[in-house]
């Protein structure tokens, strides 16, 4: 047996060509209404609507003003009535129409700002009318937990277009409906320095442009900045007198050991943490590589290669982040934990990730976010080579 311990709700109360309409959240006793309803103080015989919620006057109302009352006292077929007393004046004429006498609150829709504050979920505007929150590409709805139009960046969150933050608001936030984002990294950065990191990029093809690299570093510095409070710098985009188009596996990591160990003894010329920019490589297909040897401890080696192709196709906007984050705070070494699943071939469920990507060349399917694990990594290797001096930096 299951027990309605629930008191009904009232729902509305009309007047509809003269009869009292008066529906409630469960199915009502006729018998019980009787006593529990008056008009005038007096009772009323009662029908059922066919949707077996609402109550319909068994006479029309005579025109007139009338006062209804409705108790407390057993309403619904469990014995249970509503939890507190309601009492309305009814105003009825002798002409067909329906007229509200009382109606429940829709939660779809926000009452209006009594000091005109327009703002309401995330700082977005709400659409009263539509009872839709703008999340300025797509639209929201609160109620449905989820937008009414597809992502316009197609299946970049994963399977559902129309999911909101992963379907975890707790954690994730879309400010912009596009891309989920972790909600926490604001919050982080209220109480952490800033940390000011120089890089020596230098261009080692022709596949490369400057504007291209600018681009990459910005992205670099844009994502460890806003996440970690770590900001990439440069003065200058160096020509590598000896230009490496295409390198094999094997001539990348003998690149990488001289450039990180003349950075780490000082007797290479860079004053930052060099990253040499290359077509592509051969043999064992890399988007790119990156030094940060663990058996330095006061003095870590740190550089990286970027590579223009991987695999035959145009890679993107993240790769000198991913190869930064490696050479920088050492993402993804063997002493640190392996749930950063770094690397091409990840699915992608956990929302990808620059240092955790499907694939180095799909910018939608990569994203520019970090973990947490991997925000205090970084911060902590970065302060190795911090610079304390931000005039030093270049904007």
């Amino acid at each position: 047996m299951i027990f309605d311990g629930e008191a009904p709700e009232l729902r509305h109360v009309l007047v509809r060509d003269g009869f009292l309409e008066i529906q409630i959240s469960e199915e009502p006793d006729l018998a019980a209404a009787g006593a529990a309803i008056q008009i005038d103080g007096a009772s009323l015989a009662w029908t059922l609507a066919p949707d077996r919620y609402t109550l319909v006057s068994a006479e029309p109302l005579t025109p007139g003003s009338h006062d209804l009352t409705i108790g407390t006292g057993g309403l619904d077929l469990a014995g249970q009535g509503i939890a507190a007393p309601f009492s309305a004046a009814i105003g009825t004429q002798a002409v067909s129409g329906t007229s509200f006498v009382f109606r429940e609150p829709d939660p779809r829709q926000v009452e209006n700002s009594a000091v005109g504050n327009g703002l309401g979920f995330h700082g977005l505007g709400m659409d009263a009318a539509a009872g839709l929150i703008y999340v300025r590409n797509r639209w929201f709805d609160a109620e449905l937990e989820r937008f009414v139009t597809t992502d316009p960046l197609g299946f970049v969150d994963g399977p559902c277009p129309y999911a909101f933050a992963g379907n975890d608001p707790v954690n994730f936030a879309d400010p912009a409906g596009l891309q989920t984002q972790p909600s926490w990294f604001p919050l982080k950065r209220r109480y952490q320095p800033r940390l000011f990191v120089r890089v020596d990029p230098v261009k080692s093809s022709v596949s490369w442009s400057d504007a291209e690299i600018e681009q990459q570093l910005n992205e670099a510095d844009r994502i460890f900045k806003t996440q970690a409070d770590v900001s990439v710098y440069w003065t200058e985009i160096k020509k590598d007198p000896d230009p490496k188009e295409v390198l094999t596996s094997q001539q990348a990591q003998n690149l990488l050991d001289v450039i990180s160990d003349r950075y780490s003894t000082g007797t290479g010329g860079y004053a930052g943490v060099p990253i040499y920019y290359v077509r592509e490589t051969t043999g064992k297909v890399l988007e790119g590589g990156s030094s940060l040897a663990p058996d330095y401890p006061s003095d870590r080696r740190r550089a990286a290669i970027v590579g223009r192709y991987w695999g035959g196709q145009q890679t993107n906007q993240y790769i000198t982040a991913h190869e930064l984050g490696h050479a920088i705070g050492g993402l993804c070494d063997s002493d640190f934990p392996r749930a950063s699943r770094c690397g091409v071939g990840v699915p992608i469920p956990d929302y990808g990730g620059v240092m955790k990507y499907p694939d180095p060349y799909d910018k939608h399917l990569q994203g520019d976010r970090l973990n947490e694990r991997e925000v205090e990594r970084l911060r902590r290797y970065a302060k190795e080579i911090a610079e304390t001096n931000p005039q030093r930096k270049r904007y």
